[in-house]
């Protein structure tokens, strides 16, 4: 097992070339008080087992070989060309004369590689227990701008009209405006509907048609909210032209100028409110649907050259020179059952020896999660240790493949994998490498559906994504045609998997399969999460599924087992990983599918409601140990 081990430079040959002559012009004396106190002097760098960027100012300890001098304006900077290496800079000074050093540089390098794949004593430890993993980013806040409805028209009729009223103490103007404040504020906002109504049937038919549906839904929508709120005004058309009839006639002086002002207010906050609660949501699901229609001059595989070119540079549709790994590929890419071997080096076998010292972020994880050691008195021999280094040897084993499809396949496929089944390691076949040959595997979805679900994400994209758009607005076209299509498990499905046990829905499919977006099955939150890594895979943008406890509010019994994600979004030049979950935005209180009833909260966002987005969504420990130290997505 490889050990980390304390790291220490002697600056004795690497400090002094630096120094140059010209440091030393002030005197003899001085320069020899300088030359003593860096001779055999140190650099220690406690903990190397790290990436360069996550190394602190505070972890580097140079010992100076005189009490008399200090080290001053310390600090490093990571090579330019390795970044396994840095350059360390500070001067010295006498505590006692007025003797300080020019700045002094040192190369200080054997930092952890981030091309190189990490050994598995890095598991052995908890240095990543409580750590942080990367940071996330925000797009921050949402924008929900008003629709543009120019050139639509609309038939309201409004059942008070201005040319009911004629001047008599207010003037013509007067009455233009006394007549917007008294009705034309709340009949413009029936006619806002109206025209919005006009603009999902004229202007939004192709998008709609693209998820599979038309313009009744919003069409309905709007219906019954202008209904709604005609009804509403209808109690008081009467009244107010009542009002307005006397204000005309007795003129802005008089009393009832103030109470039919007062009257509005009211009215003002009693419709607003209604208004609101019937169609707010579908406004700003509206504004942003109209931002994502296609031209259909550029779909994403407009025509077949284009479509076999975009597919060519996925990972997974690319032959292997090594017979062996192009087997696993193929196995993988057609969820075949059936078994195959991956070659570890030699130093990961080593590491597999070690399971003895089981971790504690390991311990801590099975007690978080309930998963506890049950004595079977007919097998004594079976220890709560045997069983803690049985779930560690294979979590390991997991990481491993895991590891090996993400370097064959890219970021975000390996996640299809369900169920390893029967494994074992082999250290005798190939002499200096361990094979891992796993027997069965069990796969979310069956082979033929695989090839079905595949054709039908390349057949969807073609029709909700311009070739013109950025990543993000990809990334929220596909969220937003998931949400529309997925829905959430109903409570009587979820209380027959705690009776049966089995993790199926009314038509006997996986809750997390993604194949129940063509099935019309529902899902829970690892179906909403594995559907839009598929997607994002097809579309060449670095996603990861993430999973672990989710707590949607401080109550330690609110927590649950979730899944969510993270895409990788290039902006101004730099990448950042940006999180989402499609199951907290998705707004159906009740099960049932085809629904624009969704929110924006969760949506690129690393802080809602002023928590962290890693504070509601804490890792799995074993899935952190796989992505804690990758920041970047696999290139």
């Amino acid at each position: 097992m490889l050990k980390s081990k304390k790291m220490k430079f002697l600056l004795m040959g690497s400090i002094l070339p630096f120094l140059g002559t010209t440091l030393f012009s002030i005197s003899c004396n001085n320069k020899k008080l300088l030359e003593n106190a860096l001779k055999n002097a140190k650099v220690e760098v406690e903990n190397k087992n790290k990436f360069t960027n996550t190394l602190k100012k505070e972890e580097i300890k140079i010992t100076l070989n005189n009490d008399d001098f200090e080290v001053i304006d310390k600090s490093f900077e990571i090579k330019k060309d390795d970044e396994t290496s840095i350059i360390v800079k500070f001067r010295i000074k006498s505590k006692s004369k007025s003797i300080v050093s020019e700045q002094i540089s040192v190369e200080v390098n054997g930092f952890k590689d981030k091309n190189i794949p990490y050994s598995y004593s890095d598991l052995w430890n908890d240095i990543n227990k409580d750590g942080k993993m990367y940071s996330l980013s925000s797009i921050g806040e949402i924008k929900f701008d008003v629709v543009d409805t120019t050139g639509l028209s609309q038939n309201y009729d409004r059942p008070i009209k201005r040319e009911q009223f004629s001047p008599i103490k207010l003037t013509k103007e007067q009455l233009d405006e006394w007549y917007d404040k008294v009705f034309g504020y709340f009949y413009k906002k029936i006619e806002t509907l109206l025209l919005y109504k006009s603009f999902v049937e004229t202007k939004l038919t192709s998008l709609l048609t693209a998820y599979g549906t038309n313009a009744t839904y919003f069409a309905k929508i709007y219906d019954e909210a202008v209904k709604e709120l005609k009804d509403t005004m209808d109690v008081y058309n009467d009244e107010f032209k009542t009002d307005l009839d006397k204000l005309n006639k007795e003129g802005l002086e008089s009393e009832i100028a103030k109470e039919l002002a007062n009257k509005i207010e009211i009215q003002k906050g009693i419709f607003d409110k209604q208004y609101h609660s019937l169609t707010l949501t579908q406004n700003n699901i509206l504004s942003r649907l109209t931002k994502l229609i296609v031209d259909p001059a550029h779909k994403y595989f407009k025509d077949e050259e284009t479509k076999n070119k975009r597919l060519g540079k996925l990972k997974i549709n690319q032959k292997l020179q090594d017979a062996k790994l192009d087997n696993v590929r193929q196995i993988f890419k057609e969820h075949k059952a059936e078994s195959f071997t991956i070659e570890v080096d030699a130093t990961y076998a080593e590491d597999f020896k070690f399971t003895s010292d089981v971790p504690k972020w390991l311990k801590d994880h099975l007690e978080e999660n309930s998963i506890k050691y049950t004595p079977d008195p007919a097998k004594p021999e079976y220890t709560q240790q045997k069983f803690y280094e049985d779930y560690f040897y294979t979590s390991v084993f997991e990481i491993e493949l895991g590891r090996q499809i993400y370097n064959l396949f890219g970021e975000g496929y390996f996640v299809d994998l369900t169920t390893l089944g029967d494994w074992e390691l082999d250290s005798k076949t190939t002499p200096g490498k361990v094979l891992l040959n796993v027997k069965t595997q069990q796969w979310q979805t069956e082979n033929t559906k695989q090839k079905e679900l595949n054709e039908y994400v390349i057949k969807t994209l073609n029709e909700i994504i311009d070739d013109r758009w950025d990543d993000e607005t990809k990334v929220e076209a596909v969220r937003n045609y998931l949400l529309y299509k997925l829905y959430y498990a109903s409570e009587e499905e979820l209380e027959k998997v705690k009776e049966t046990n089995l993790f199926v829905n009314k038509l006997g499919l996986s809750l997390a399969d993604p194949y129940n977006l063509i099935a019309g099955g529902s899902v829970v939150c690892d179906g909403y999460a594995r559907a839009f890594s598929l997607f994002m895979y097809y579309l060449g943008i670095p996603s990861r599924y993430m999973g672990g406890i989710g707590m949607p509010t401080e109550d330690e019994d609110d927590k649950v087992a979730h899944a969510w994600n993270e895409v990788w979004l290039e902006k101004d030049g730099k990448g950042a990983w940006y999180p989402l979950d499609l199951t907290w935005d998705d707004g159906d209180e009740e099960a049932g599918k085809d629904s624009f009833n969704f929110y924006y909260s969760y949506f690129l966002q690393n802080v809602v409601n002023k928590v962290p987005f890693e504070t509601s969504h804490k890792t799995d420990p074993v899935l952190k140990q796989f992505y804690v130290n990758r920041p970047t997505p696999l290139k």
